[in-house]
């Protein structure tokens, strides 16, 4: 099974206050239309995409295992 990391991207409103955050979303067998299925996610890890961006990175260049998924969410977590 291929697996692809990808940043994932929300908005959330309370009143009349938005904010944007970003997170991590793991996918199988991504098609070439984009078509995919979510194996794993991690919403809301960071307000901006710059912490973000090279873990993504390391996650597909290194193809890292959607097993470990959480152990290295909670890395991430542990040093930002």
């Amino acid at each position: 099974m291929s697996i692809t990391y990808g940043i994932v991207t929300e908005t959330h409103e309370v009143n009349a206050h938005k904010r944007t955050s970003y997170g991590i979303a793991a996918y199988s067998n991504v098609e070439e239309n984009g078509a995919a299925c979510v194996l794993y996610a991690a919403r809301d890890l960071s307000q901006t995409r710059e912490p973000i961006e090279p873990l993504v990175a390391q996650l597909n260049s290194g193809e890292a295992s959607a097993l470990h998924f959480e152990d290295l969410i909670n890395d991430f977590l542990a040093i930002n």
